[in-house]
C-alpha cells in the first residue's frame, strides 16, 4: 500500500492545483493541443484526507466592482502583493474608496522566480497567454499596471514607465493605465503624490468620488512620508 504524503504536503499541492486551475491553464491547454488533451484518460487526483463530512461553503460571486478596475502587478508570488508592499496597495484601493475584494488582482508571471527577482523575457512571454486569458475573462473597464514590467509586457514596449505613466492608453479596446509599483513607493516615499494623481484619473472614469483626505498611502494628507 502506497505511503500517504504528509498532510502539509498534501495541502500545498490541492492549493497549487486549484491556482492553476483558477487562472486557466486546463483550457490553455485543452484548445492549443486537443489530441494530447484528449489522449488522457485518467484523472490524477490527491486522495482527500479523512476528515468529517462538512456542508458545502456556497462559494461568494464576484463583485461588479472587480469587473471595472483590474489592477496589474508584476508580483510573482502565487498570493500577490503581502506584506509592506501589500499593504500599502490596501491603502491605494481603500483611498479610491473601493476594497480590494472590489478589485481583481492578476500578475504577469504565475510562479515565483528565484529569490524574487525580476521576471526575464522567457519566463513573461510563457505566462502571457494565461494573463491575456485572464483579462479577457474579467472584461475590466480599467486596467491599472503597476510597474514597469507590467506595463511593458501589455504594451509590448521595452520604454521606461517614466515615459507614459498617468498617461491613458488602449488595450485590446480598453482603458490603460500605467504607474509606480508599491514596491516603489516604499524606497522612493516622495513619488506617492504622483501615483495619487494617478488613482484620480481611475476613480473619474470609474465614477468614484475624491473624499476630502484621501490620499495614496500613509503620509500624503499631512505632507509627510512614510
Amino acid at each position: 500500500m502506497a505511503e500517504r504524503i504528509p498532510a502539509a504536503l498534501e495541502e500545498k499541492f490541492r492549493s497549487r492545483l486549484s491556482f492553476y486551475q483558477d487562472i486557466g491553464i486546463e483550457l490553455f491547454y485543452r484548445d492549443r493541443f486537443p489530441q494530447q488533451y484528449a489522449s488522457v484518460t485518467e484523472e490524477i487526483t490527491l486522495p482527500k484526507p479523512a476528515q468529517k463530512a462538512q456542508p458545502a461553503k456556497a462559494t461568494a460571486p464576484m463583485s461588479p466592482a472587480a469587473r471595472k478596475l483590474d489592477v496589474l502587478p508584476v508580483s510573482p508570488g502565487v498570493l500577490p502583493f503581502v506584506g509592506r508592499a501589500g499593504k500599502l496597495l490596501t491603502q491605494m484601493i481603500e483611498a479610491m474608496g473601493l476594497q480590494r475584494k472590489d478589485v481583481y488582482i492578476c500578475n504577469v508571471v504565475k510562479c515565483r522566480p528565484p529569490e524574487n527577482r525580476t521576471p526575464e523575457k522567457d519566463e513573461v512571454e510563457t505566462c502571457s497567454p494565461f494573463l491575456l486569458r485572464q483579462l479577457d475573462a474579467i472584461a475590466p473597464k480599467v486596467i491599472v499596471c503597476l510597474g514597469s514590467v507590467a506595463a511593458q509586457t501589455l504594451l509590448q514596449t521595452n520604454r521606461g514607465i517614466s515615459h507614459f505613466r498617468g498617461e491613458w492608453l488602449d488595450f485590446r479596446g480598453r482603458k490603460l493605465l500605467a504607474t509606480y509599483h508599491p514596491a516603489y513607493l516604499l524606497r522612493n516615499p516622495s513619488a506617492k503624490g504622483e501615483v495619487w494623481k494617478d488613482l484620480q484619473k481611475v476613480m473619474a472614469v470609474l465614477g468614484l468620488q475624491v473624499k476630502k483626505g484621501s490620499s495614496a498611502g500613509a503620509g500624503q494628507s499631512t505632507g509627510k512620508s512614510s
